[in-house]
């Protein structure tokens, strides 16, 4: 099986190598400030509040978790395709 190209929001996550890289604090950063740049500007004109880096990084959470699921779903529904076939 072919193995999935990396998502926009995995392109833009901080490795775990690089991550420390200035954090004197040893916090470990899942998303790049650029993303999380980029997730404000895109959601906060549809936001009656003013969102927050915290809020951006619950956007990213849970779209690539809404993406996981129906690709999940897909893959299922492709196999189960692929057993009637048969």
């Amino acid at each position: 099986m072919d193995e999935p190209l990396p998502s926009f929001a995995d392109e833009h996550r901080i490795s775990k190598e690089t991550s420390d890289e200035g954090n004197k604090f040893g916090i470990k950063k899942k998303y790049s400030d650029k993303l999380i740049r980029r997730t404000l500007e895109v959601w906060q004109s549809r936001s009656s509040h003013k969102l927050t880096e915290d809020d951006a990084k619950i956007i990213l959470d849970n779209t690539i978790g809404l993406f996981r699921l129906l690709m999940k779903w897909d893959q299922a529904d492709n196999s189960s395709n692929t057993d009637t076939d048969a």
